[in-house]
């Protein structure tokens, strides 16, 4: 059989590496990619928002009563202008922040000065005798409310309330024992916290007697026999502990509670003096002024953080306030005492309602993460904190990507066990991949790709976490 002359074209040598090296561009093309990193903000938001009200303020506005220091005759007087008199009365603690905060999926922080909510003893008397009212409000005795009126035991809601609150995604943390208005510092230390007979400068505690769970305390203290009120340490100590000894208590009925930790603090009339204890207990503490810490690097420092104050219905300006962050790419933590006229630092339940409608659509924009101080604290000090470290292998043959995150210094942190926020990653992928499955163990989760980049959250533990090209399993 004749065999058949092949003809070879001149450059048909040169076609195969030239191919060779086409399909390397090619393949890199795939892999070309943004930066790997980890998002400034959860889920990848260009800025965050934090709402808290302080001196357990979650209350429901629905009737107006004349309450000046417990005399109903100041409601309309002409010596009281500023209408100090007209006090609004909680009836529900839960309903109004609640139903706000479900219908647009907000979670928020209340602080809670710990002496509001625990009810007197068995022995003491149902109510205090009443108080005459010196002629202006007395800021210098706990922000003008004296014992046994808006700020006495019992008047901020009961435990329950708080656990039912806390079973919901709001955050609960401390705002000191007693709302000291001198300030947390050692300048009383060794101050009693209860003398005995009422009223007590200037702690302000007025508990008749020492209440029962102050000597469950002393028992589960250290020290366990000193009865002497410490400051500032058992002001930053004892309310972390009561709160959370409470909330834990009714895990029976809301089992999220079973291990709850009291995360963040809010300085009594924001004056941090005692701000170098406050980070062996919380994962950060507020002043009561500032503007917004800047998301690159968080503030200068957690023990001292800045926030803004509610200014009466001005809802412009907290509006800019938001737009402002989201254009710097901040956290802004706006806080105030309550919704109705207040002494301080209020707004109107439609106002209050009009903002967080605002704040809402640019979450659902993408623009704004909206989460309690606690969660966004850990989430920026977990992020200024971690290494993220990303293997591609070989990504030709349906390979994995493999990544771990790790903390660097917060495992040796006083609280480094509650350090497990996740926080969101954003990962290059080859250009042909449309959904990636992200392995974490056992559980497998798809995520859908965007010009080649898959988003999806790690917690900063070093486990390892793989994904690759594919639906994978839904968890």
């Amino acid at each position: 059989m004749q065999n058949k002359e092949q003809h070879t074209h001149p450059g048909a040598g040169r076609r195969a590496p030239l191919l060779a090296v086409l399909g390397i561009l090619v393949l890199l093309a795939q892999v070309a990619r943004a930066e790997d990193r980890v998002c400034r903000f959860r889920h990848c938001a260009t800025a965050a928002l934090s709402i808290s009200t302080d001196d357990g303020a979650l209350g429901s506005v629905v009737s107006t009563e004349a309450r000046y220091y417990g005399d109903p005759r100041r409601l309309e007087d002409p010596d009281d202008p500023n209408g100090w008199g007209e006090q609004l009365r909680v009836e529900s603690i839960p309903t109004t922040y609640l139903a706000i905060s479900a219908q647009y999926r907000i979670q928020m922080t209340h602080y809670l000065d710990t002496r509001q909510i625990d009810e007197p003893p068995d022995h003491a008397p149902a109510s205090p005798a009443p108080f005459s009212a010196p002629p202006n409000p007395p800021f210098e005795h706990n922000y003008g409310f004296w014992p046994g009126e808006s700020q006495g035991p019992g008047n901020a809601g009961t435990w329950d309330d708080w656990a039912n609150v806390a079973s919901l995604g709001h955050e609960i943390g401390s705002h000191s024992v007693n709302h000291p208005t001198g300030g947390i510092d050692s300048e009383h230390a060794d101050a009693p916290l209860w003398s005995g007979a009422g009223y007590d400068p200037p702690f302000h505690g007025w508990l008749p007697a020492f209440p029962s769970w102050w000597q469950e305390y002393l028992e589960a203290r250290e020290d366990g026999v000193n009865r002497s009120f410490r400051a500032p340490t058992d002001e930053l100590a004892v309310s972390k502990w009561r709160i959370e000894q409470q909330l834990r208590a009714r895990a029976a009925r809301y089992p999220a509670l079973k291990d709850y930790t009291v995360l963040s603090f809010a300085y009594p009339m924001g004056d941090s003096a005692a701000y170098r204890e406050t980070g062996a207990h919380y994962v950060s503490a507020r002043l009561a002024a500032g503007g917004p810490v800047d998301g690159a690097v968080g503030p200068p420092d957690w023990r001292r953080m800045p926030a803004v104050a509610w200014e009466a219905d001005n809802l412009p300006k907290m509006i800019s306030e938001v737009d402002a962050a989201i254009a710097s790419g901040s956290w802004l933590h706006q806080w105030g005492h309550g919704l109705g006229r207040i002494f301080c630092c209020y707004l109107n339940p439609d106002t209050f309602v009009a903002f967080v409608a605002y704040a809402a659509a640019r979450r659902d924009a993408g623009e704004l993460w909206i989460d309690t101080v606690g969660n966004v604290s850990r989430y920026l000090r977990e992020r200024l904190d971690a290494t993220l470290a990303v293997d591609r292998g070989d990504l030709s043959g349906g390979g994995v990507i493999a990544v771990t995150l790790r903390l660097r210094t917060l495992p040796g942190h006083p609280l480094a066990a509650v350090y497990t926020v996740p926080l969101t990653v954003e990962l290059g992928v080859p250009s042909t991949w449309r959904m990636a499955a992200v392995r974490r163990g056992e559980l497998v989760e798809q995520v859908p790709i965007e010009r080649a980049v898959a988003r999806f959250d790690v917690i900063p533990d070093g486990s390892l976490v793989e994904l690759s090209e594919g639906p994978g399993i839904a968890w």
